[in-house]
């Protein structure tokens, strides 16, 4: 449960809200997160239910500075531990693509839906490629390789 809470600064009133995270696995100590800066009452209780509603569903990711190429990296790592070569090479050649597109973006700012929407452009451009589909490109090819 969110506590909201008003704060008083030069400007005026605004309003905050301290949301309970979880627990530090190294530490033991309670993680809470908190956010200021709202102008209404109303305003900071929504924005409380939704950062409750990301945690509630496991959709909230702590902030941190690794971007994409260095989680991929990190991935690969474990990943070549217990798999074949083969396995390896292909999971490699995948990961390229996509590093391509987000390889410098940071973890959390990466949607879901952004996310899937290269996977699903990567595979039309697969499909075109190993079936030979003659066809008009699309805009949004041209513009992925046009930089």
């Amino acid at each position: 449960m969110a506590r909201i809470y008003k704060k008083k600064n030069k400007k005026g009133i605004s309003w905050g809200y301290r949301v309970y995270v979880g627990t530090d696995p190294i530490t033991g100590k309670d993680i809470r997160k908190s956010k200021e800066g709202f102008l209404t009452q109303k305003d900071a209780k929504l924005a409380a239910a939704l950062f409750e509603r990301q945690i509630h569903n496991n959709e909230y990711i702590q902030p941190s500075r690794m971007n994409f190429e260095a989680l991929c990296k990190d991935w690969e790592r474990y990943y070549s531990q217990d798999a074949k070569e083969s396995s390896l090479r292909a999971r490699r050649i995948a990961l390229k693509h996509i590093i391509r597109e987000f390889g410098h973006i940071a973890i959390q700012k990466i949607t879901r839906k952004a996310y899937q929407d290269i996977i699903d452009q990567l595979s039309i451009i697969s499909a075109l490629i190993t079936y030979q589909v003659f066809i008009p490109l699309p805009i949004w090819y041209l513009s992925m390789h046009i930089h």
